[in-house]
């Protein structure tokens, strides 16, 4: 015949333990989520608005080297296969200006992180055109693709600071306006481009900018100026993008936002080490693919519009067209984007 055994004091403090951590936990994940939602709405969306102009410059910066590769290279009497490294050189530096950005996100003001990016930028447009010199030409090239890459870091942490879980159409949108920006320069640049014509003598598809021989090709200056024609479209991207930065930190000045605190605190514990590094791995993977395909597009598109056959031998014109196309496509995709990711995110589910 069994006793009944009283209940063990030491099972009932446990079981209260758990309780309590749970609600501790409980109450610190509701804390993680909700401190965006405690941000002023005036300058959240100031932010928003700031951040978006920001990715419309970026999408800018990022297109126009392709399409003024080759005036570029005749700018330097060179020919586009003189300058491989230049690609090399480009996407390097975004990969840096990624990393390097990563790394600072948790040490330093936000803020700071998101304006220097874009400081970069103007400064590397601003240098490209006007140099006459290939290694100057490899700098200027850096700058601006180091800072081109750090943005769109620190633009997705911002974009996901500021709105917590109601992110997914808001980041949509950021991008929408990058693939939007990428997808006007097309028409800025074409009339400051070199005209294109093409070699009839079949010498290894050789291109001809504004003139007969591909080896000393003539540059187009402003008229009355020693400024190379190029420069404009450059010029106009720089100022676009030192005018988003001088409105970041009248908007950052002005509003209560602080963007010292992060909202990353606890994530680790409730996530886990090892599932935080396959997502990095898997994200890592799959951005490389996705961004390295577009970017590469994007550098090569109007060089193939312009090459000789077995190229299709375009004119100028139709292939800153071909550009542009590509670029909306994008661009449509990007819109459906933004309201798809409000039914297909991991939060609506």
């Amino acid at each position: 015949m069994t006793v009944d055994e009283p209940p063990n004091e030491n099972n009932e403090q446990t079981l209260d333990n758990l309780l309590k951590n749970d609600k501790a936990l409980h109450k610190k994940e509701l804390k993680v989520e909700t401190k965006a939602s405690v941000l002023p709405q005036p300058a959240r969306y100031l932010f928003t608005l700031a951040l978006a102009a920001g990715f419309l410059g970026m999408g800018s910066s990022l297109s126009i080297l392709g399409l003024t590769f080759p005036t570029l290279a005749a700018n330097l009497h060179k020919t586009i296969n003189d300058l491989p490294m230049l690609v090399v050189v480009r996407g390097g530096g975004y990969l840096a200006g990624s990393l390097f950005i990563g790394l600072l996100e948790s040490k330093c003001n936000l803020m700071v992180l998101s304006v220097s990016p874009l400081f970069a930028i103007a400064v590397g447009m601003l240098m490209t055109p006007l140099i006459l010199d290939v290694v100057a030409l490899h700098v200027s090239t850096a700058i601006a693709a180091i800072g081109l890459g750090a943005y769109e870091t620190v633009g997705n942490v911002l974009c996901l600071y500021l709105w917590g879980k109601k992110a997914e159409p808001v980041l949509q949108f950021l991008h929408f306006c990058y693939c939007f920006g990428s997808a006007m320069t097309p028409f800025l640049a074409r009339p400051f481009l070199n005209e294109v014509f093409h070699n009839t003598s079949g010498m290894n598809g050789s291109l001809s900018m504004d003139t007969e021989s591909a080896s000393i090709p003539n540059v187009s200056f402003i008229e009355g100026s020693t400024v190379p024609l190029v420069s404009v479209p450059y010029l106009v991207i720089a100022s676009f993008v030192a005018l988003v930065v001088i409105f970041m930190l009248a908007v950052t000045f002005l509003t209560s936002i602080d963007l010292n605190e992060s909202q990353q605190e606890n994530t680790i514990e409730q996530e886990g080490t090892h599932f935080r590094c396959g997502m990095l791995f898997l994200m890592f993977l799959f951005y490389f693919l996705y961004v390295g395909v577009e970017v590469s597009f994007s550098l090569f598109i109007y060089k193939f519009g312009i090459s000789e056959p077995p190229g299709p031998a375009y004119s100028r014109d139709v292939s800153t067209h071909l550009s542009a196309m590509f670029h909306f496509t994008i661009v449509a995709s990007q819109f459906f984007a933004i309201f798809w990711s409000q039914k297909f995110s991991p939060g609506s589910q």
